[in-house]
């Protein structure tokens, strides 16, 4: 194992400078989203994932906000 890893090893920058692409391409796409277009994402992407959807409740609750009486 340790040897096909380092077998890899020069592909390593080539994969970073691919990944730090891919952000920079996310990045502004949401950056020209609308605001109703990234509360849709949002709420599209807490309808199929609970474990998401449960860290933004503790962080509006932390925040202040009651989102018990806003469902």
């Amino acid at each position: 194992m340790g040897l096909a890893v380092l077998g890899q090893a020069e592909s390593v920058p080539r994969q970073r400078s691919a990944a730090a692409s891919r952000t920079r391409l996310l990045d502004a796409w949401l950056e020209f989203r609308t605001r109703e277009e990234l509360l849709a994402l949002v709420r599209e992407q807490l309808a199929g994932d609970r474990d998401l959807r449960r860290r933004l409740e503790l962080r509006a609750a932390a925040a202040g906000e009651d989102t018990g009486s806003a469902s």
